[in-house]
C-alpha cells in the first residue's frame, strides 16, 4: 500500500501521492533508475578486448541480480497490469542486444548475411545469461548454487560460456576453474 511505503520512507502519504499515482508508478521509477544506471555503466566503458568486455558485463549483471532479486523478478514476471515494467525490460534488452550484435558484426563481418542474424545470436546469448541469473538469484536453484557458490564463480562461468559461442574457443586460463572444466566439453 502507498500508506506503507510512505510510513517506511518517513514521509506523509500526501507527498507520495503528489509524485506517484500508484505502486506501479513507484516501481517504474525505481526500476527505470536502476536500469539506466546499469546501461550507463556498461555503455560508458571504453572499447576493450572482447573477453574483458564480456566479463565486465557479466560482473555487472550478477551485481544487478544480487542486489535486486525482487526488482528483477518484477521485471521478468511482469503481468499485464504492470505492462510498463515489461516494456522497459524489453526496450533495454533490445538496445543491449543491438549493441552486442554490432560488436559481433564488426568482429565477424561475414558470419551472417543480415543484421537480423547477428541480432538473433545476441538474443540467444543474452537469453542464456538472463535465464541462468533468474534461476540462480531469483528462484534460488540449489544445483546452480552448489556448482557456482560465489558471485565470481557465476561471472566466470557465464563469461566462458558466452565467449565460447561466437569465438568457438575457450578463453585463456585467466578465467580459472570454469575455463579448465569446460575444456573437457567439445572445444579443445
Amino acid at each position: 500500500r502507498l500508506e506503507d511505503i510512505a510510513s517506511d520512507s518517513g514521509v506523509r502519504v500526501s507527498l507520495i501521492y503528489h509524485y506517484f499515482r500508484s505502486r506501479t508508478d513507484i516501481m517504474h521509477a525505481v526500476l527505470s533508475d536502476m536500469l539506466e544506471d546499469f546501461r550507463t555503466d556498461i555503455s560508458s566503458r571504453p572499447r576493450e578486448e572482447p573477453l574483458e568486455a564480456i566479463r565486465y558485463a557479466h560482473q555487472r549483471m550478477v551485481a544487478l541480480y544480487v542486489g535486486n532479486p525482487g526488482a528483477m523478478r518484477c521485471m521478468l514476471e511482469a503481468h499485464e497490469d504492470l505492462a510498463p515494467l515489461s516494456q522497459m525490460w524489453r526496450d533495454l534488452t533490445l538496445s543491449w542486444n543491438r549493441r552486442v550484435a554490432r560488436s559481433i558484426a564488426r568482429q565477424f563481418p561475414k558470419a551472417f548475411t543480415s543484421n537480423a542474424g547477428y541480432l538473433s545470436l545476441a538474443y540467444a546469448l543474452g537469453g542464456m545469461v538472463d535465464n541462468f541469473l533468474y534461476e540462480y538469484y531469483v528462484l534460488g536453484n540449489p544445483a546452480l548454487r552448489e556448482a557456482h557458490p560465489t558471485e565470481e564463480n557465476v561471472t566466470e562461468f557465464l563469461t566462458v560460456m558466452w565467449h565460447r559461442a561466437p569465438y568457438l574457443q575457450n578463453p585463456g586460463a585467466e578465467l580459472g576453474k570454469a575455463s579448465r572444466s569446460l575444456r573437457h566439453i567439445g572445444i579443445a
